[in-house]
């Protein structure tokens, strides 16, 4: 969340950040990017590569001093990637978020407006 919130802090132009998700059981399994691989039909599809996806692609390194609680625990995370752009598109035909790991602007979600309660299955591809 601390590297979420910084994201938005450092580049004032985003109205939400979020992660790729790692995937990891109790027996050690680990996938560090199991987004892709969890929705891998979408990103079979050559446009659905982030280099096409979004405008801007950067080491998350370059936004400012990361959190110990993440460099601690993979010390070359800094070379992570953040991706920034118009991702609404895609989205709305494909899922290529992690919608648990989405934080909005306060702005955002005051312009939006609270969740459509008759929404039933899917709600966070409705309110994203």
């Amino acid at each position: 969340m601390e590297l979420l919130a910084g994201i938005l802090d450092r580049r004032p132009e985003v109205g939400l950040a979020c992660a790729e998700m790692s995937g990891f059981d109790d027996h050690g399994w680990f996938d560090p990017y199991h987004l892709q691989a969890y929705h891998r039909s979408a990103f079979a599809d050559g446009r659905h590569a982030y280099r096409r996806i979004f405008d801007v692609g950067m080491a998350l390194a370059d936004l400012g001093p990361l959190p110990a609680s993440l460099t601690g625990h993979d010390p070359a995370a800094g070379r992570r990637r953040v991706h920034v752009g118009h991702v609404f598109d895609t989205y709305l035909l494909d899922l290529v978020l992690c919608q648990n790991t989405v934080m909005l602007r306060r702005e955002v979600v005051e312009a939006v407006g609270e969740r459509r309660v008759g929404v039933k299955h899917w709600q966070e591809v409705d309110y994203l």
